[in-house]
């Protein structure tokens, strides 16, 4: 078991409270609180990994921690079996001033080509997006890199789930373990309007693709 089961994190946005599966994700300390203890505790359960060795393991969790943002609601590392293989994921809310635009994950990530945007249907949070892609890599050998995020908008608050590019056979690995992290979403402490696809920057795109892939059926007929 790498955590205990629903987290919270009080945050400037609503109450975010998630359920990672404790056997596959740690969950970081918020940026700036000590983590020697965290570190410690994580080593504790990750001693079971095959090939474990201390001195490479602290430098994975070191490395987790550095990649914490102020933005982060939550901070988490997935730790998907008994290996080294593990990615951090962001899950960011936030609350969005008047007249702002939410949050674009396509516009902001250099992808190479067109990523894939497909809907997504939470219980709580309403319809929002899955984007899946390709980065240039800066690792010696590795021509590209992986990334999978969610995001949610109901026009007042933007909630990400954002992976860190990792390798690309890693990446179709966490998509599962990242789409279930996403359903167990949810917003205390504050009305959420139902995520409305408007409101997020790819809602146009998605759109149109969803429009072409509904002709091409009817065409094929």
């Amino acid at each position: 078991m790498l955590t205990s089961g629903t987290e919270r994190a009080a945050t400037a946005a609503p109450t975010v409270t998630i359920g990672p599966d404790p056997e596959r994700w740690l969950v970081l300390p918020p940026l700036g609180r000590p983590a020697d203890a965290w570190v410690d505790a994580s080593l504790a359960l990750l001693q079971h990994h095959d090939g474990f060795e201390a001195g490479a393991y602290r430098g994975m969790l070191e490395h987790a921690l550095a990649l914490r943002s102020a933005d982060d609601a939550w901070t988490l590392q997935w730790w998907p079996a008994t290996t080294v293989a593990n990615v951090v994921v962001h899950v960011v809310a936030r609350e969005l001033a008047e007249g702002e635009a939410a949050p674009s994950i396509v516009g902001s990530v250099p992808f190479l080509g067109e990523p894939a945007i497909d809907l997504v249907d939470h219980v709580d949070l309403g319809r929002g997006i899955e984007v899946r892609g390709a980065i240039a890599s800066d690792v010696a050998g590795v021509a590209r890199l992986g990334l999978v995020a969610h995001a949610f908008c109901d026009g007042r608050r933007w909630i990400g789930v954002v992976a860190e590019p990792t390798l690309p056979a890693l990446a179709t690995q966490l998509l599962h373990d990242l789409r279930l992290l996403a359903r167990s979403l949810r917003i205390d402490g504050a009305e959420w309007r139902g995520a409305r696809l408007e409101a997020l920057p790819e809602a146009a795109r998605v759109e149109r693709i969803a429009a072409q892939e509904q002709w091409h059926a009817e065409a094929g007929a």
